[in-house]
């Protein structure tokens, strides 16, 4: 206690004591701060981490989900040996609002489209040559020698927009009738 008036009673010993004091609690507040961005920094990295991995497994999902139903639609034009247009028509329509393609394109072997849901705005499908575009060609000769549905690369897609194709080769009694395009815009 004698040791405390003492350096209360003497001013330039209480500076020192209140200085010391300051600084020792500036000292502690920075340390603490530090410590709890640190702790907020590894909270959000966590944060982002559990999102991108919930991202990614349901990006995969809906993914296979559209490649199913382009398989679906082509399966069905294979056993049937082709598809009326009507039935086509309803078919695309159907997954375009249900399944998350922006378009769905009946293309002949050679790249032409012929058919395509939603319409373009002109009303002429058929001036679409999916074989003009690289990325589109690339993915028509990928879908065209290897089975199953094929994706492109990202690429401008026909009615606007980036995003990237899914192409399914039609194959009827051993020849090919085609390909089946879906679009997926990824820009939204």
């Amino acid at each position: 206690m004698n040791l405390q008036m003492q350096l209360l009673s003497n001013p330039a010993k209480r500076q020192i004591f209140f200085l010391v004091l300051m600084l020792s609690l500036v000292c502690i507040t920075v340390l603490f701060s530090n410590e709890l961005r640190k702790f907020e920094n590894n909270q959000k990295t966590e944060s982002l981490k559990t999102e991108a991995k919930w991202m990614s497994e349901n990006f995969e999902v809906s993914l296979t989900e559209r490649a199913g139903a382009l398989d679906r639609m082509a399966k069905r034009w294979e056993t049937e040996g082709g598809t009326r247009k009507s039935v086509w028509m309803q078919d695309a329509k159907s997954y375009t609002e249900t399944s998350g393609f922006q378009s769905i394109e009946y293309a002949k072997p050679d790249g032409y489209v012929i058919w395509r849901i939603p319409e373009m705005k002109t009303g002429n499908s058929n001036n679409i040559d999916l074989s003009k575009n690289p990325v589109s060609k690339n993915a028509l000769v990928r879908a065209a020698n290897e089975p199953g549905v094929k994706f492109s690369k990202p690429t401008e897609l026909t009615s606007g927009g980036k995003g990237f194709l899914m192409v399914r080769k039609l194959n009827v009694t051993n020849h090919s009738d085609g390909f089946l395009v879906g679009s997926i815009q990824t820009d939204i």
